[in-house]
Formats: C-alpha cells, structure tokens, sequence
C-alpha cells in the first residue's frame, strides 16, 4: 500500500509544536522577569505616596528628606524598569502574544509622565494629601494592570497558579498601601472625615478578599510566612489605630489624634516592608515555575527529537503506519488553566 503524502510529517508537526511551545515559555519567562522590575517599582513608588501624604499632613519640613530618600529609590526603580524595557524593544525580541502587555506597559508609561507635575505639586504643598494619593494610586493601578495581562498569557497551570497567587497579594499590598496614605492624611489633620472613614473600611475589607484569594493558590511555606507576619507586634498596632481612626472623635481629641500619626506610618511601613518580603518569595516561586516549565519542555523536544531520527522511513512494501514516534506525555502538552483565566478576570474588575 502506498504510503499517504503527509505521513513523514508528523514528527516534523510534532516537533514544530514543541519548538513553539518552548518560545511561548520563553517569552512567559521574560515577561516574568518584567513583572520583577513593575513590582519593584510599585513598592517604590507605594512608599513615595505615603511619605508624600505624610508631608503634606504634617506641619513644618520634617519629612522632607524622607520624601527626598524615597523619589531618588523610585527613580533608581524607573531606571531599572526602562532597562528591561530597553531589551524588549529589539527587533524580534516580542512575538505577536505580547502585543496587549505591551500596550498595557505604553498606557503605564503614558501615566508615569506626568509623576514629575505630582512631585512639584507636592513639593510646593500645592495639592491635598488625599487628591495626591489618588493620583498616586492612579499610577500605580496602570502599572498592575501590566501584571494583569502578563498573567493571562500564560497557559501552564502550575505558572498561572504562582503568577495568580503574586497578583493578588500584590493587589492586597496596595491596598494596604493606600490605607497608609488615607490614614497619614486622617490622623495628620487631627480626625477623621466621614468619607476617610469609609474609604479605610473599603481597603480593609478589599485587602481581606485578596489575602483569602492569595492563599488558596500559595504554597505551604508562603502560607506559613503570611501567618508569622500577621503575629508581629505592628499588626496588632495597626488594628488598635485602625479602630481608632474609623471610630468618630470629637474636635477636643485633635491633639491626641495627630500625635498618633507617626506611630501609624511607622507600623503600617514594617507591614508592607514584611509584605514585600512575602512577594520576595513569591517571585522566586514564580522564577522557579518557569525555569522547571522550560527545562521539561527541551527535554522533551530532544526527546521528540532523538525518537524521529531514529525511526525508520515508511515503506511502500509495507502496511501504512505513522513512523514510529511516541506521543508525548500529556503532562507535556499546552493547556490553559480555566481556573488562572477566571480568576485573573475576577482580580482585574474587583
């Protein structure tokens, strides 16, 4: 019988498969490599709007070189996020798949030109602290939205679970971070307005939901660190000010509340400090995900590989059959987590 036209293909598809899928991991991994540089420079910029809050709520200069500190490590951040940018702008070095991170990058970039006008609005105190954290989290939410779509390109479950869990403890940390602010700027003026109030009671109850979210997808040992971080002696401070700052106080209490203000950043900081330690070990999972991701993926295409070279061509003189050449593994195909894409969705509308 003769042999069918296509039949000495179908390692050859095979192969083309693997190859695609091993680029695919490959640019999962740079784009993994991006998120370190957006993450970093979140935290940066997360601490700059605090201080920034904090200054402009206190009286006098006494924050102002903190402020200084904190927009030169943001700037060393920005440097290091253009940096990796720089690579990604190279003919070739981006396939069609990362067309929508990198417009979603475009729209951050677009947002951060306008972090210089910010600063001199608050270097001037020409700005309310609540109107410059808004601005400040209105920058930072574009760059989390880059995170966003780095996330839902990729398609290995065990990636997408590392990559679902750094998202939403990233998203929990800024939250964290803006309730920072609020409660600089509250504590700063002396007391509380009924609407800081319930934007205090809103980024609780939103970090609660994406902390419960994180540690379905998180391994044991970064559980068992989000627990030792909730045992410090700043947590339990922070939920004996946070009572305070949502309770209503009365003009005369002025002074007590302005007083508590320093102790406020201080313990919030060494939350989101020890937060950012926790992200630490998520991105190092993350990193591990990928490198263990494309190593099994080339030993399978050498594998592939090895099997159709030594396969013998089909015959005419013999019944018609595929070459010998093994199926891989289904451990090794791509698959699209349907828990990864419902869940990215649910953390990008929240």
């Amino acid at each position: 019988m003769k042999a069918l036209p296509y039949e000495e293909t179908v390692g050859d598809l095979l192969l083309a498969s693997r190859r695609c899928e091993l680029v695919a991991l490959e640019q999962l991994q740079a784009a993994v490599r991006l998120v370190g540089r957006i993450r970093a420079l979140v935290h940066q910029l997360q601490l700059e709007r605090g201080i920034s809050t904090l200054h402009l709520s206190a009286c006098g200069e006494a924050y102002a070189q903190r402020l200084r500190h904190a927009r030169e490590a943001a700037d060393a951040a920005l440097g290091a996020f253009a940096e990796e940018l720089a690579g990604w702008l190279q003919p070739g070095a981006c396939a069609q798949a990362q067309s929508r991170l990198l417009a979603r990058v475009a729209l951050a970039l677009q947002g951060l030109s306008a972090l210089a006008s910010l600063r001199a609005q608050v270097a001037e105190r020409a700005i309310l602290p609540m109107a410059a954290m808004h601005r400040y989290s209105d920058l930072i939410r574009g760059l989390l939205a880059a995170v966003v779509e780095a996330a839902d390109a990729a398609t290995d479950p065990d990636v997408s679970r590392a990559l679902v869990a750094l998202l939403n403890f990233m998203q929990g940390k800024e939250l964290a971070g803006q309730e920072r602010a609020i409660g600089a700027a509250g504590f700063g003026a002396g007391g509380f307005e009924a609407e800081q109030r319930q934007a205090l009671v809103h980024r609780i109850d939103a970090q609660g939901r994406c902390f419960a979210t994180f540690l379905v997808f998180v391994a044991e040992e970064d559980r068992a660190a989000w627990e030792r971080l909730q045992r410090v002696p700043e947590w339990a401070a922070v939920e004996r000010l946070r009572r305070r700052a949502c309770t209503p106080s009365s003009p005369s209490s002025c002074g007590a509340m302005t007083a508590l203000l320093g102790e406020w950043f201080d313990c919030t900081t060494a939350l989101i400090d020890g937060m950012r330690a926790i992200e630490d070990r998520l991105e190092r999972h993350l990193g591990r995900c990928c490198a263990a991701r494309i190593a099994a993926c080339r030993a399978d295409l050498g594998r592939c590989a090895s099997a159709l070279r030594s396969a013998p061509p089909p015959s005419c003189a013999t019944p018609c059959r595929m070459r010998s050449f093994s199926m891989p593994s289904p451990r090794f195909l791509p698959a699209r987590s349907a828990t990864r894409s419902s869940t990215c969705r649910s953390w990008r509308t929240r």
